[in-house]
């Protein structure tokens, strides 16, 4: 679709309860697409139901920007999804449980995924985070978590984002835990990129990570990165294999 929502929305910290998705819909979310927006206290509630799709989907927000927004930025306080169920038969889309692919630069702060399952066939090659599939441009997550959850992609899985195609991932005060995560690439906060990532405070607790493939790198942290990464205050316990 060409249009898109842009503003402000306050959820009044109200639940949103009972949602059934849609199946094969672009852009899949309870906001489909989005360009430069402030999403404030809301809960999406889904009813335990498989959605399968073969385009970017998210609890919230399926596409939150456009291919030319890089200096746009959106925010997300104080937003929560929790019983999203997502069956991926695409092979390069990306899915998240707050957001399915940005390319807004993206603040989120106070957010939350839970009992989300996400998973794909081992052949594709798409990308999955607890919070952001995957970004095209800097993104700062701050007092945000994944509980309960399990992020399974061909290609990469992170327990906050996947796939980092630009801009640099901060991490600070955030939370994975009881999480599977499996991938090619699969790291306990995000599979790693292109681009740097600092971590502060973060924790990955009673969590599996699995990379699976002839090219695999699983990490606690971060699965795999080619740029330099400032860690601090960190801390996993978790089987890494």
């Amino acid at each position: 679709s060409t249009y898109y929502f842009a503003g402000n929305f306050d959820g009044g910290n109200r639940t949103i309860s009972g949602i059934l998705p849609v199946t094969d819909f672009k852009g899949f979310g309870l906001f489909g697409y989005t360009n430069a927006v402030n999403i404030s206290n809301l809960t999406v509630q889904y009813k335990l139901t498989t959605v399968s799709t073969s385009e970017q989907a998210g609890g919230l927000v399926g596409q939150a920007g456009t291919t030319t927004s890089s200096t746009t930025k959106s925010y997300f306080t104080n937003c929560h999804v929790t019983n999203f169920k997502l069956s991926i038969s695409g092979s390069s889309a990306d899915f998240g449980g707050i957001i399915g692919v940005a390319y807004n630069t993206i603040v989120m702060d106070n957010c939350s995924a839970k009992s989300i399952t996400i998973s794909t066939t081992a052949s594709a090659s798409g990308s999955g985070g607890g919070l952001i599939g995957s970004h095209s441009n800097a993104v700062t997550i701050t007092n945000s978590s994944c509980y309960n959850s399990t992020i399974t992609m061909g290609y990469t899985a992170g327990g906050l984002t996947g796939e980092d195609y630009g801009g640099t991932t901060t991490f600070e005060n955030c939370t994975v835990k009881s999480c599977t995560i499996k991938g090619q690439f699969a790291g306990g906060l995000e599979p790693g990129g292109y681009h740097k990532t600092n971590a502060t405070r973060c924790s990955v607790i009673s969590t599996t990570i699995t990379a699976t493939g002839s090219a695999a790198r699983a990490g606690g942290i971060i699965g795999n990165t080619s740029r330099a990464c400032d860690i601090q205050e960190c801390y996993v316990d978790a089987t890494i294999t």
